[in-house]
Formats: C-alpha cells, sequence, structure tokens
C-alpha cells in the first residue's frame, strides 16, 4: 500500500509544480506589464484640429460636411479651409462661418482653384494658420472634402500615440521620385484621399522649415500635396509615413460596399478616415452609422 502511494505522490508532485511555476510566471509577467505599460491617455476632441481642403467651386460637398460628421465636432475644431471661389447664394453663406477660411499665398494673393496646384497652396496656409492660432494642440489632421471621419475610432487610435514624438502617420504608399539635383528617391507618402495625421512636434519642425518648403516647391513635378507633403518630411528629418492602413481607406469605397461604412465606423479595429464617393450623400453615411452603431468587427477589410 505505501508502494502505491509513493507511486501516486511521486506523478502528481510534478504535475502540481509545474502548475504552480506556470502560476507564479504569469503572475510575474502580468504584473512587469502592469508596471511598464502605462495607461494609454484620454484623448479628447480639444486636443484635435482638423483642416479639411475644399473649394468654393464644390458647395454641395461643404454643406454635406456641415450636416454629416462635422456636426459632431465643436465648429472652432474643424476648419474649412477654401478658395475664393464664389458664384452662388450658398457661397456668400459659408463665408459668415467663422471656420470657413480662404486660404492665401506666400504673397496674400487667395490659392486658386485648380484641384491639384493649389492644394499644395492651401495645405501651406493650412499648417501656418495651425501652428500660430492652434498650436496648444495635440495632433492636426488634414483631409480633403470627401473625406469621413469616424470620430471615436479616432479617439481610440490617437491614445496609443505619443503627440510629443514625431508622428506623420496613414494609408503609407511607397513612391519614387526624381529630385531637383535629377536623383531618384523612394520614399512612403501618407495617401491624400483619406488624409493623415501630425503630431505636435512635427508641426514644430514643419514651422522651423518654411524655406524648405519654398525651395522644394519649385520642383514642379511635385504638384500633388500628398506627394509633394512626403518628399517634404523626409527632407527636414522626420521620415516615411507610417503605414496604419487598418484606420485609414485610401481610394474611395465601392458602391456595393457603402452599407459597411457603419460596421467600420463601430467596431474597435475599424477605420478612422474614409476616402468616399459622392454618389452617396454624407448624411446617408450618418444613418447608416446610426443605425447598427452596436457592430463590431476585425480589421480585415473585404476589398
Amino acid at each position: 500500500m505505501k508502494t502505491k502511494w509513493k507511486i501516486i505522490y511521486c506523478c502528481i508532485t510534478p504535475v502540481l509544480l509545474f502548475i504552480f511555476l506556470v502560476q507564479l510566471l504569469n503572475f510575474n509577467t502580468s504584473n512587469t506589464q502592469s508596471q511598464t505599460n502605462s495607461p494609454s491617455e484620454e484623448v479628447t476632441e480639444d486636443d484635435i484640429i482638423i483642416g479639411i481642403l475644399t473649394t468654393g467651386k464644390n458647395p454641395n460637398r461643404i454643406m454635406d460636411l456641415s450636416r454629416s460628421w462635422t456636426r459632431f465636432w465643436k465648429p472652432e475644431n474643424v476648419l474649412f479651409i477654401s478658395d475664393d471661389y464664389s458664384n452662388s447664394t450658398t457661397l456668400e453663406e459659408f463665408r459668415k462661418w467663422p471656420n470657413y477660411i480662404i486660404s492665401r499665398d506666400s504673397n496674400g494673393q487667395p490659392c486658386g482653384t485648380k484641384y491639384l496646384g493649389d492644394l499644395k497652396c492651401k495645405l501651406a496656409f493650412l499648417y501656418k494658420l495651425m501652428y500660430h492660432k492652434y498650436s496648444h494642440k495635440k495632433w492636426f489632421i488634414r483631409v480633403v472634402d470627401d473625406t469621413y471621419i469616424c470620430r471615436q475610432n479616432l479617439f481610440r487610435l490617437l491614445r496609443e500615440l505619443d503627440p510629443s514624438k514625431d508622428n506623420y502617420i496613414g494609408y503609407g504608399l511607397g513612391v519614387s521620385i526624381k529630385t531637383l539635383n535629377n536623383s531618384w528617391l523612394s520614399y512612403d507618402l501618407c495617401h491624400g484621399g483619406s488624409g493623415w495625421v501630425l503630431s505636435k512636434s512635427v508641426l514644430q519642425l514643419l514651422n522651423k522649415n518654411w524655406d524648405i518648403w519654398a525651395y522644394l516647391g519649385n520642383s514642379g513635378h511635385l504638384i500633388h500635396d500628398d506627394i509633394f507633403f512626403g518628399y517634404f518630411m523626409n527632407y527636414i528629418g522626420v521620415g516615411n509615413c507610417t503605414d496604419m492602413r487598418n484606420y485609414f481607406r485610401s481610394a474611395p469605397i465601392p458602391v456595393r460596399a457603402w452599407y459597411k461604412i457603419d460596421i467600420w465606423c463601430s467596431g474597435r479595429f475599424t477605420l478612422c478616415f474614409i476616402h468616399t464617393k459622392w454618389e452617396l450623400p454624407m448624411a446617408e453615411y450618418d444613418e447608416l452609422i446610426e443605425k447598427q452603431s452596436h457592430v463590431q468587427c476585425s480589421d480585415n477589410i473585404p476589398f
């Protein structure tokens, strides 16, 4: 009988010891993580300023934006950066908005209405305005007037990032360009369709390098503002766009996927910035989101 109990004891003891060691290891690991991973800093709307590049040639877009996702934000935290194009009563109403601003170039002349070339002019105006009037903010966002921003997902994303470190984030795309000295440069830019986010430290660095901006701006083939800005970020030492495509949808979503926008705006690993198609008014996007705001989904985009 004693021999039998000895056998049982010898078999059980190693098992119990193994379980104890595993539990101890898990406790130590979790305790270490709790010491090294500080809680995410809460992000509020007042930490953010959003600049929307638009044009008076498309008053319907501006009106849709005012009725859509921008209505969930305080007016002072959303800037409509436009041009002096005006031929309708609607545009005269826009001009009364404190956050509808006519952009100007370095000579004080209004930026034009050519879609590509003048986006770069509006972008420079936007960042100068952000630095001089909103430098107390932590995050600086540039989108265009066909981008839809999912508010809560944006907060989730920014909670994981440090505004005191250089952050240039968006949908990363690799490009190669011919520079001013005729050499080829390859780098990753943040795609302009879904927009990008800059941290406070990057805005401060940008403001110290307007002479470089002007110098690079003389290169005519860098006419797209996202290509130009990615080049500029590399030139001043910020580096490549941090590719966070789980949060940024760069290409316009197809008609067959419109109904899925509510899912993307509601889950934990979902999009913050969605490049939309304007056949569907933004007010309808809002309705889709509100109808199924409880839906959860993964970060797998189905196309």
